[in-house]
Formats: structure tokens, C-alpha cells, sequence
């Protein structure tokens, strides 16, 4: 916790601990929600271990990697504390919020496309089937002309016998 100082000197402060390198949005998160007496409470170390854990994601092909910024606009998406740590615009979410909706847009394209695929697949199969019942219809009529043709080669050989065994039946 930050205690009587604001977030921006709370950051300034931050940045002496950190020499080698700029303190990450999580870093500065972390100082200005550490309490000298008791440490971070729960709340706070579930918003930690989700920011963590969002940065530590694997990065999707031809995606940049997560940002600690993003990671922090993510789980606390409602928060002013980027903005007033100096670390996001408004702008800046306004882009963040864009992207997010053309990723969002992107998914859904694709799986509009995942479904054309599926119903094109199953149209094809449904002509093969058509195509089938087809080639079975005149394998059937086929074999119906050839019973015909057998039938009236027998009625000639025994003439009326094989006729009136054929009505008997």
C-alpha cells in the first residue's frame, strides 16, 4: 500500500529499487499494493498469480507476446490504477478494448469458415449417397428387365405351365 503518497511517487520510488531495468506494470502493482506490516492480502495475491499467469500464457502463432500492462488491463479491467500510474492512456485502452474486439472478430470469422468447410464436407457426402441411391435404382431396374427377359424365355420353353404357375403364385 502506497500509504500517504500518490501513485506517481510511489512509482518514482519504485523506479530507485529497480536499476537495472524499468519496473513492469506488475512490479509497480505489486509495491503499491504491499503492506510493510502484513504483506498483500488475499484479494491481491489472486490479482497477482492471474497477472502472472496471463503474461506466462504461450504465445499463439503470429501473436506478440502478453504485456504485464495487458496483463494488469485484464484482470483488472474496470481499474484506474494504469491510468494513473502513468502507464496507460485513455487512448491506449480504447486500442486495447479495439484489438480485443478485432481478435474477437477474427475468432468468430473463423469459425464461420470451420462450419462453411463442415457443411460443404456434408453436402459432398450427400451427393455421394444421392449419386449411390441412383447407381442402386438402375442396378434394380436391371435386374428387373433381366428377371423379365428369364420369365418370358421360360414362358416360351413350358408355355402355359410356367403362366399358370406364375398366377398360382
Amino acid at each position: 500500500m502506497t500509504g500517504s503518497r500518490s501513485y506517481v511517487a510511489q512509482c518514482y520510488v519504485a523506479q530507485t529499487k529497480f536499476k537495472d531495468a524499468p519496473p513492469t506494470a506488475i512490479d509497480v502493482f505489486k509495491d503499491t499494493h504491499c503492506s510493510s506490516k502484513s504483506g498483500f492480502n488475499e484479494n491481491v495475491q489472486d490479482a497477482i498469480a492471474k497477472m502472472e499467469a496471463f503474461v506466462a500464457q504461450p504465445i499463439e502463432e503470429g501473436k506478440d507476446p502478453k504485456t504485464p500492462v495487458e496483463a494488469v488491463a485484464h484482470v483488472l479491467p474496470k481499474s484506474t490504477f494504469l491510468r494513473k500510474v502513468g502507464m496507460q492512456s485513455t487512448e491506449m485502452k480504447r486500442n486495447l478494448k479495439a484489438a480485443a474486439m478485432n481478435d474477437r472478430v477474427h475468432e468468430l470469422e473463423s469459425e464461420l469458415e470451420a462450419e462453411k468447410m463442415g457443411s460443404a464436407g456434408l453436402r459432398s457426402q450427400v451427393a455421394d449417397l444421392q449419386k449411390q441411391v441412383e447407381e442402386q435404382k438402375g442396378a434394380a431396374r436391371k435386374n428387373e428387365e433381366e428377371t423379365e427377359k428369364i420369365q418370358g424365355f421360360l414362358r416360351s420353353l413350358f408355355g402355359n405351365k410356367f403362366a399358370s404357375g406364375d398366377a398360382q403364385q
